[in-house]
């Protein structure tokens, strides 16, 4: 829901006011109060994080100098923490304050005393936070010195979970349940771009379960996916090579992306195109035979859909240059690679069009030109080629490596 900035501001004023009534619902009266206006509450933080997501960590604290006491009062109310919903939200809050290039001591403490809020929600219902902090306070620790430690050995914790739990195998008594990885993949949701979180979230990702279904929450997938697309964070090819293995529709998405930059971006020649496609990782991530098929399927589909445009036409062929290049650091049998994943191709073919024109001499240009057009009419013609797909794939293969296309029409008009 959107809202003026003037109504907002006014909402924020009466809220504000309520959370300094509310303090921790110690009373009754305050519970009750609490429990009565929390709907209205969430919605207001809703937009809140609506306001919030469009601006830089400076320009929140200019605009709303209290962010911090409001969303402090907020996490430290049980009766509004206590609901999954108000964590997500206030999560997401205060996601928006952290700055990951802080560039003074200002920004230095907004970030710790932001990642300390974050610790008291992730583990206000796991620990008793109250004995935490009285044991802190008296070893003579502020929560601004203890509770980024804590978040930080929070994550340690699951992780040395999580690779434990790979070393127990078909240890069925100390394997972890699937309902606490799925569980805890629900909880990242709000949190994958948050540095802190990013060994976690490649820990999930490549985490392998010895269940049949899927133990991830679908929300993960797509929220990391998002924040891969968007650069706002960075994982290892591996952990995105599973993400999009374990969920296909995030694949599609980085497909769709790469259509939406290419169409929307002025360099359409192919030194830009090849900056976007490597840019992508979906050229490395396509040596996966399984990531391949789809990647290509959806460059089939956008050919026949567009009618064979040059754009598209252009876009194929640098993507099996990247993929070729990406192939060829991790496979040196390449001969043997490539049948992998073009089936229905002819492998002989496939040799020939591998040699680029730019690494043979313009005149001797003529011969595997000529080779190549023998081989394509055989293909055609020849009833006994056809495993190899007939006409169409033979064409769709010579779209793929296209240099030689590009000048087959003068070359034959040569003399």
């Amino acid at each position: 829901m959107t809202q003026d900035s003037g109504g907002l501001f006014s909402d924020y004023q009466f809220w504000m006011g309520k959370l300094s009534v509310w303090g921790q619902a110690s009373t009754l009266e305050t519970q009750q109060d609490t429990c009565r206006h929390l709907p209205l509450f969430q919605e207001f933080l809703r937009q809140m994080y609506e306001a919030l997501k469009v601006m830089d960590s400076s320009t929140v604290i200019e605009r709303f100098p209290t962010i911090g006491q409001l969303l402090a009062k907020t996490c430290w109310n049980p009766f509004i923490l206590a609901y999954d919903e108000s964590q997500k939200i206030l999560i997401w809050c205060l996601r928006c304050l952290i700055n990951k290039e802080p560039q003074n001591s200002g920004e230095l403490k907004l970030n710790s005393w932001t990642r300390g809020l974050l610790s008291h929600i992730l583990s206000a219902f796991r620990l008793n936070i109250k004995e935490v902090g009285l044991f802190t306070q008296s070893l003579g620790y502020a929560p601004v010195d203890y509770y980024p430690s804590l978040l930080k050995n929070m994550v340690l914790s699951l992780l040395s979970e999580l690779r434990e739990n790979h070393l127990n195998g078909f240890n069925t008594q100390r394997r972890i349940a699937p309902e606490r990885v799925r569980a805890l993949s629900r909880v990242c949701v709000p949190l994958v771009t948050l540095p802190d979180f990013e060994p976690l979230v490649e820990a999930l990702l490549t985490y392998h379960g010895h269940e049949p279904q899927e133990m991830l929450w679908p929300e993960f997938f797509d929220a990391v996916n998002e924040a891969f697309l968007l650069k706002k964070i960075s994982l290892s090819k591996s952990a995105i090579v599973r993400l999009w293995l374990r969920h296909l529709p995030s694949l599609e998405k980085a497909m769709l992306h790469l259509f939406e930059k290419l169409t929307s971006s002025e360099r359409n020649f192919l030194r830009g195109i090849e900056c976007l496609m490597k840019d992508s990782l979906l050229p490395e991530a396509a040596c996966h035979p399984a990531i391949f098929r789809i990647v290509d399927e959806m460059f089939r589909y956008a050919l026949l859909e567009t009618d064979g445009a040059p754009e598209v036409l252009a876009t194929i062929q640098v993507f099996t240059w990247c993929f070729v290049e990406a192939l060829e650091k991790e496979n040196k049998q390449l001969k043997f690679a490539l049948k992998t994943y073009f089936p229905y191709a002819s492998p002989s073919l496939i040799m020939v069009l591998l040699q680029y024109p730019k690494d043979i001499p313009q005149g001797l240009w003529h011969q595997p030109l000529k080779h190549i057009s023998e081989m394509l009419r055989e293909i055609v013609e020849d009833q006994t080629h056809r495993s190899y797909g007939g006409p169409f794939e033979s064409w769709f293969l010579f779209v793929h490596f296209g240099g030689w296309a590009d000048i087959k029409v003068p070359s034959c008009h040569r003399p």
